[in-house]
């Protein structure tokens, strides 16, 4: 790979997924985070348009708790994307430390107020996961929107029909009940997925364990959430009302986006 991507200065790799790689990297107004589909990896039409559709919904949200994109490009026939440098931990990491219910619950709104901003613009995330937060000291941040789909057809025009049904997205353990099956995922999608980061938040633990992706389609499919509070105490009742109703199975059951969920937190 080169040291350079058009005006970036390639610095350092700061992780890697399946399909992108991202850097620390140096452009014209400083230091950014540069992700970039792998080199070795065939650059086909589905890869480029959820890199650039990535690059223009981040370019649309102004929240301080999503991460701001800066740049977009295409460079030997490869995609990047350019944002601001975040310098942190996961929520994961964050929770393995042990967090207050207080703490949990301060983390887990500044994620869902976060998501908030991307349903406000249309968009379903659909692969909300603590490894998708990053805490920094500047607060909490929602990152990585690579599989986003656009709700809003008026607005995104073509974008909104890239994905179809029948196709399993996003992280098994975050997973709403409904995607696990296939079906096209919405607001309401998310909302489960976020609803077991705030369980998670608040417990320390997730509401139950899989060690396949089959178990955890059973379980998403069948499993009644236990009440977090009957696994740490000091947990409110009201919290554990709102948190059966985000993780109810039918989705229709659900808040309808991630505003009324953060409407339903303001007083607990």
């Amino acid at each position: 790979m080169s040291d350079r991507i058009d005006d970036y200065e390639l610095i350092r790799p700061l992780g890697t997924g399946a399909s992108a790689s991202v850097w620390e990297a140096r452009g014209p107004t400083g230091p950014v985070a540069l992700k970039k589909l792998h080199q070795s990896a065939p650059l086909g039409a589905e890869q480029r348009r959820r890199l650039e559709r990535e690059a223009r919904v981040l370019n649309r949200i102004d929240h301080r708790c999503v991460v701001k994109v800066l740049d977009f490009g295409v460079h030997d026939d490869s995609p990047y994307l350019v944002m601001e440098l975040l310098e942190g931990r996961t929520l994961t990491d964050v929770l393995a430390r042990g967090p207050s219910i207080r703490d949990g619950l301060h983390l887990a709104r500044s994620v869902i107020e976060g998501l908030a901003a991307v349903h406000r613009m249309g968009i379903v995330h659909r692969d909300v996961k603590p490894d998708n937060v990053l805490v920094t000291e500047e607060g909490v941040k929602l990152v990585d929107f690579g599989l986003v789909k656009f709700m809003d057809a008026e607005e995104w025009g073509q974008h909104s029909a890239i994905t179809a049904a029948n196709v399993q997205v996003g992280t098994p353990a975050y997973m709403a009940p409904e995607i696990c099956f296939g079906e096209v995922a919405d607001f309401r999608s998310d909302v489960y997925s976020v609803g077991i980061v705030l369980f998670e938040c608040v417990t320390l633990q997730l509401p139950f364990e899989g060690d396949s992706r089959v178990a955890w389609v059973r379980h998403h499919a069948t499993t009644v959430p236990p009440a977090a509070s009957t696994l740490r105490p000091g947990i409110s009742k009201k919290l554990d009302a709102i948190l059966a109703m985000a993780l109810q199975k039918e989705r229709a059951r659900r808040y309808a986006d991630a505003t009324e969920l953060a409407d339903a937190l303001i007083h607990v």
